[in-house]
């Protein structure tokens, strides 16, 4: 894949900003989600928004992965993140994660742009697409049924994993 803007499903894909450093300040801060994702950063600061958006997400896009903005369509305001990791030495064979920040869960975001992302990497020649939940993190445990609607899919629940084939 390469960094292009993606529309679809009502929100829009692209690549992260300086100007997103507040926002990626105010997600990655926030309790739920270092709950969910602990490989943050802590405290995760300006500073370490100012290197992920300068530093971390063009590495992403440099081995092999894609790491997106999650904006919204009509005011370009960042709702979030989401990318891709290459899981095995098999192309095409990734991982998906993302997320929101506190305003904007709730509304849809996380599975439209997991829908958004996994269409564009399935279209760009990705083989197979995991996306791994915690087992209390009931909101993408729902993100996943609803991003893994159409298609081949695999869930176990007491793994809390769905996998896209």
């Amino acid at each position: 894949m390469t960094p292009q803007t993606i529309e679809a499903y009502g929100v829009r894909l692209r690549p992260f900003r300086p100007a997103d450093a507040p926002e990626v300040v105010a997600g990655c801060a926030d309790p739920e989600t270092r709950r969910f994702i602990p490989a943050m950063p802590d405290p995760y600061t300006a500073r370490s928004a100012h290197w992920w958006v300068t530093e971390g997400a063009p590495a992403a896009w440099a081995a092999g992965g894609a790491a997106y903005a999650i904006a919204d369509r009509d005011t370009d305001r960042l709702l979030g993140g989401i990318g891709l990791t290459p899981i095995s030495d098999v192309r095409g064979h990734l991982e998906i994660g993302y997320w929101v920040v506190p305003a904007a869960r709730g509304r849809g975001v996380a599975g439209a742009a997991t829908r958004a992302l996994s269409a564009a990497a399935f279209a760009a020649g990705a083989a197979r697409l995991e996306l791994l939940t915690h087992p209390e993190n009931g909101a993408s445990q729902r993100v996943a049924v609803i991003a893994s609607a159409p298609g081949p899919t695999q869930i176990n629940p007491l793994a809390s994993t769905v996998r896209a084939k």
